[in-house]
């Protein structure tokens, strides 16, 4: 497998540029629009690492009907005394990380860099 960094940096900014921005997407949904051109170790690693900066990265937690019951930081510890419950079913989420996944989202930031990147290439292109 190749190691497509400029294909994935180019999703990430189309991505960052609609509006609304898309919002709480997965390797998964980078895998596939790359054409699965590298590895799911690869694209979390290459994600992960943009945490705080390009992105933020939170983690999804399921309840037993498979609802997206909570969101929380990734590193944030869950009270197992007092579980958050499921806005669409109340039930307890399931605090398991097989019953959770990572979801990433744009900082305000790095949006708005985007979009001056785009609009200077605009510029840039109706000025030749």
């Amino acid at each position: 497998m190749t190691k497509p960094i400029a294909k994935i940096t180019s999703v990430l900014e189309q991505w960052a540029l609609y509006d609304p921005p898309m919002v709480d997407f997965t390797v998964e949904n980078v895998l596939h629009a790359i054409r699965y051109e590298a590895t799911y170790d690869y694209v979390l690693k290459f994600l992960i690492s943009r945490n705080g900066f390009e992105l933020s990265v939170s983690r999804v937690y399921m309840c037993p009907n498979n609802h997206k019951a909570f969101y929380c930081e990734v590193d944030e510890e869950i009270d197992e005394y007092d579980l958050p419950t499921c806005h669409i079913c109340e039930q307890e989420i399931v605090n398991d990380l097989d019953h959770s996944f990572l979801v990433f989202s744009f900082t305000d930031e790095y949006r708005e860099d985007i979009k001056k990147k785009d609009l200077f290439r605009l510029k840039k292109l109706v000025c030749h």
